[in-house]
């Protein structure tokens, strides 16, 4: 009897332990893990359905194996993301090694050498990758070979290892459908955006007269091939995109023009509206549930507080009251609604907009500030990194009057977005000066600190007394460097 239960015993370790997934990362200067989880089977990081953990005087993390269904998870450290796939109840040991800024992956355990290729995929963004193909062959018999070639390539490697069971089938079947939905998106990419070029002001050097008949004849027959209403395809890495390139740019716009019902031309007081009742008209189930709450999603996280979203959101937890999806609507919903109530208020004291009309240049502007060092914020109302640094502000505002520095933000906007600007003063709160570029200024700023090449914002820069002492500051979220550049000039 004693055998008996000691064997039992011995059981109950063993599966326990066989549900364990170990992470050991080796090199990196980051020592906190994120293990971010599918939603519904669905895999987009930013829904944040993650766990944190912190490496050990090993730099292993160790955490259960609670996945039901197989499944890619995403392991975030170090500012990179690893796809691992998960097998329900089976153990896996990743070690990651990190070697200026580059990362070897091992794995141990069930498709380790699936895992390992499938990180290794040439996979950039959709867009580039179409952008890439077409600047090799433009005719659509060229880039559908080019793409062909390439999916059977990367398939090719897969299948080998399944054939020899290196693999699982449910393994191989998660690959194979984001190998050639993420090509599927890249074909689509590389023919609407030459579409796009038609629709563009004739005055535009990128403008394009005719959509080249084979590209237009091509277009459908990639939907027909890889249909977007595929539920097992949401899960896909590029699904949403493919999936709304399909809905709006062929469905509600292009085929909509050609067919003469394009009545409504799309503007900033019906975009919302069309584009989240466009999935809608082609869409059900699952894939019509997860499409319209990540375009609420992605709209909202561009931070650029427009109320219409307050009322999709509205319109989805009404449709899915039970939606799994919701929790990761509501703080930015929650956020856009504190904006405008933010915004209806007055500029505070501490709140000075400066008038740039007849301001031509940064050295007229920094004139206002003779005797003064003062630190430059360079932003847009456009610019989601540089509202990021806004979480920020505060302490760096602090430790500025601590010092007699003065701060300036200056605003990249145009006239149309001079609204926006000061309610988003308001909304974070930014005391100091602020400024709103003229064409004027903005062609000087762009000579002074980007070599009349463009530019990229958020851009930060020490000043005393009129000459620039840090052409490239540290940003408030960097404030101990940032403390250090002030405190020698000073």
């Amino acid at each position: 009897m004693k055998k008996i239960l000691f064997l039992m015993a011995m059981l109950c370790c063993n599966y326990v332990k066989a549900q364990n997934i170990t992470i050991n990362i080796t090199g990196s200067p980051d020592t906190v893990v994120k293990i971010n989880y599918p939603v519904d089977g669905i895999n987009y990081n930013y829904w944040q359905n993650q766990k944190t953990y912190r490496l050990d005087s090993k730099n292993t993390i160790q955490f259960p194996n609670t996945l039901k269904a197989g499944n890619f998870i995403y392991i975030s450290n170090n500012g990179k993301l690893t796809p691992v796939f998960i097998t329900p109840g089976k153990s896996l040991q990743i070690d990651l090694t990190v070697n200026d800024k580059k990362q070897t992956l091992t794995v141990k355990g069930p498709n380790a050498d699936g895992i390992v290729l499938y990180n290794n995929l040439n996979h950039p963004s959709y867009q580039l990758k179409a952008r890439f193909y077409y600047s090799n062959d433009t005719t659509a018999a060229g880039l559908k070979k080019a793409i062909d070639l390439d999916i059977t390539k990367e398939l090719h490697r897969f299948d080998s290892l399944l054939k020899v069971k290196k693999v699982s089938e449910e393994f191989y079947r998660f690959t194979e459908r984001d190998i050639r939905y993420y090509y599927a998106a890249v074909l689509s990419s590389a023919i609407f955006v030459q579409y796009i070029r038609t629709t563009y002001d004739h005055n535009r050097p990128d403008y394009k007269a005719v959509f080249n008949k084979d590209l237009e004849d091509a277009w459908p027959e990639i939907y027909k091939t890889t249909p977007p209403n595929n539920q097992f395809a949401t899960g896909a890495p590029e699904f949403f995109y493919y999936a709304k390139d399909y809905a709006t740019w062929y469905k509600l716009i292009y085929l909509a023009k050609k067919n003469g019902t394009y009545n409504e031309p799309l503007d900033g007081s019906n975009y919302f509206n069309r584009f989240y009742d466009s999935f809608k008209a082609n869409f059900t189930g699952k894939n019509l549930e997860y499409l319209q709450a990540r375009f609420i999603f992605d709209e909202a996280m561009e931070k650029q507080y427009q109320p219409q979203l307050v009322t999709l959101y509205n319109r989805f937890i009404k449709d899915y009251p039970k939606s799994n999806f919701t929790t990761y609507l509501t703080q930015l919903i929650n956020e856009i609604t504190a904006y405008h109530k933010r915004a209806a208020q007055a500029l505070s004291a501490e709140q000075i907009i400066l008038p740039t009309d007849g301001i031509s240049t940064f050295d007229q502007l920094m004139a206002t500030f003779k005797g003064k060092t003062v630190y430059v914020d360079m932003w847009a109302t456009w610019c989601g990194p540089c509202k990021d640094e806004f979480q920020y502000a505060a302490d760096v505002r602090k430790y500025l009057k601590d010092k007699n520095v003065e701060s300036l933000f200056i605003s990249m906007d145009n006239d149309g977005a001079d609204k926006q600007w000061r309610d988003m003063i308001k909304f974070y709160n930014l005391s100091g000066n602020h400024a709103r570029v003229n064409n004027t200024l903005l062609k000087d700023l762009l000579i002074k600190f980007w070599d009349g090449k463009g530019y990229s914002i958020p851009r930060y820069v020490l000043v005393k007394d009129g000459v620039i002492i840090e052409k490239d500051a540290a940003r408030p979220s960097d404030k101990q460097i940032l403390y250090d550049q002030i405190s020698k000039h000073l």
